[in-house]
């Protein structure tokens, strides 16, 4: 009893901060009406108008791209990498680093949700002159039954001819459905 109040007090909160401009009249409906299942018992209904408000605010808040890292090896799964202690690498060693976008569009057409995101490389020197691009070097398109929220890339880079120094690698995720996209860095030193 004392977790359900503890939900509602929860929901009431958010949906006092988000009635303004953040959220459009339907997604407040849908979370009163979550509120008011709650307070019925029916927190399995109330779970899923909450997945349906997810989703609306999912579509509509600016792609970011969280969690950059350089690994290891490449990631096993969602959250599943191990760190690399350092940037410095040798020349011709691969670059292997790992990402989580967020905020993509997940279109919803015809029962299905589809994510479709294109990654542009770019590697810039000490003085940000661009030295190398290669567009379009990764696409990712999904087409699910249910809304994934969970993506994550598994990036692969080789240098072989670039000589020693200091650079960024600089990732722009194109979101192809939504017409979003944004940019990560890598800063990297080979020898």
């Amino acid at each position: 009893m004392v977790r359900k109040m503890v939900w509602i007090a929860v929901l009431c909160v958010f949906l006092g901060a988000c009635s303004s401009t953040l959220l459009a009249q339907g997604e407040v409906d849908l979370l009163q009406k979550a509120v008011a299942l709650l307070e019925q018992g029916q927190g399995e209904d109330a779970q899923k108008l909450l997945e349906e408000v997810r989703l609306l605010l999912w579509n509509q808040l600016p792609l970011r791209v969280e969690n950059v890292t350089l690994i290891e090896e490449s990631a096993g799964g969602f959250g599943y990498f191990r760190p690399r202690n350092s940037r410095l690498y040798a020349q011709g060693e691969e670059i292997l680093a790992y990402a989580e976008p967020k905020n993509y569009t997940i279109l919803v057409e015809d029962g299905a949700y589809h994510i479709f995101l294109v990654l542009d490389a770019q590697l810039y020197g000490q003085e940000r002159n661009l030295l190398f691009e290669q567009k379009e070097f990764l696409s990712f398109r999904y087409i699910t039954l249910t809304p994934v929220f969970e993506v994550f890339f598994n990036l692969s880079f080789h240098l072989d001819e670039v000589p020693p120094g200091e650079y960024v690698l600089v990732v722009v995720v194109n979101d192809r459905l939504g017409g979003k996209n944004t940019t990560f860095e890598i800063p990297i030193m080979l020898r």
